[in-house]
């Protein structure tokens, strides 16, 4: 309100400058050609426009900074915030100017029925979220990180997903098989899809990824519903996984005792006298 109030005051003086200015040159012109001597009031008043133009046009600069400053801090505290919390429901990244979540790093979070819509989130981290409900419809997100990410009721309307990487991701009920391409975007066995993806025309872009499964490696696109998440097996830095050693089995159970007693079992078992029989 206070700088909307400042704005139009700036604007008023400037109009006023440029009266005051232009007052100037008619008396200027007014002496004529043949009049050696200016009317001093045209000097005057040119002296006195002038100044009011200058000063408008200082604060309009002043104006101007002291915007690009209170935005920027705006941006600052909202990126900050993001950054520190882990779940944002209905988290929004329209609503205010300049707040761009490009630097924003949100593997990890929750953030149900966010609102990515229409933006460029290439090369950007998604792993390990909870997106349930996102709407990235129209979004870049070509080379973008979803590694066992929990996309299951997504949308990817015309979204760009050229090269991302999808391993371990639950895409079960997601609006996927409307993408705009999936060109070269990284899936592997545990990569979860909706029904019937399979025969879509993305599933011969998709690159399938190897991982080790019961102690062999497979190579696969993937599977589709039912999906439940698994937990994850790699660790990974960035789009790169590289395996985790795999847990040594545990042994066999013990086998069921047989209905004969053990010896020792049987040393003790007393006779109908009540005294111990005689090991045999």
């Amino acid at each position: 309100m206070l700088e909307t109030s400042l704005s139009l005051i700036v604007i008023t003086l400037s109009v006023i400058g440029l009266a005051v200015c232009a007052g100037a040159w008619l008396l200027a012109g007014r002496s004529g050609p043949s009049n050696h001597t200016a009317d001093p009031r045209s000097a005057v008043l040119a002296g006195i426009g002038s100044g009011i133009l200058t000063g408008a046009a200082v604060s309009l600069g002043v104006i101007w900074l002291q915007d690009e400053i209170t935005r920027e801090g705006q941006n600052a505290q909202w990126r900050l915030e993001v950054g520190n919390s882990w779940r944002i429901a209905g988290f929004d990244a329209h609503g205010k100017p300049y707040r761009s979540p490009t630097p924003i790093n949100f593997s990890g979070k929750e953030l149900p029925n966010a609102d990515f819509h229409g933006l460029d989130l290439h090369g950007m981290r998604f792993d390990d979220a909870k997106l349930q409900g996102a709407d990235f419809d129209g979004a870049d997100l070509s080379g973008a990180s979803f590694i066992h990410t929990d996309l299951s009721t997504a949308t990817f309307i015309g979204a760009n997903l050229q090269g991302a990487h999808l391993q371990y991701a639950n895409l079960g009920f997601a609006a996927v098989e409307k993408a705009q391409t999936l060109g070269k975007a990284v899936s592997n066995a545990e990569t979860c899809w909706p029904t019937g993806f399979n025969a879509t025309k993305h599933w011969s872009q998709l690159v399938a990824a190897k991982m080790p499964v019961r102690g062999q490696v497979v190579k696969s696109k993937g599977h589709m519903v039912p999906c439940p998440l698994p937990e994850p097996v790699y660790a990974y830095e960035g789009a790169a996984p590289s395996p985790v050693p795999s847990a040594t089995p545990l042994p066999a159970p013990a086998s069921s005792p047989s209905s004969s007693p053990p010896p020792s079992a049987a040393a003790s078992t007393p006779s109908p006298s009540g005294s111990a029989a005689p090991p045999a």
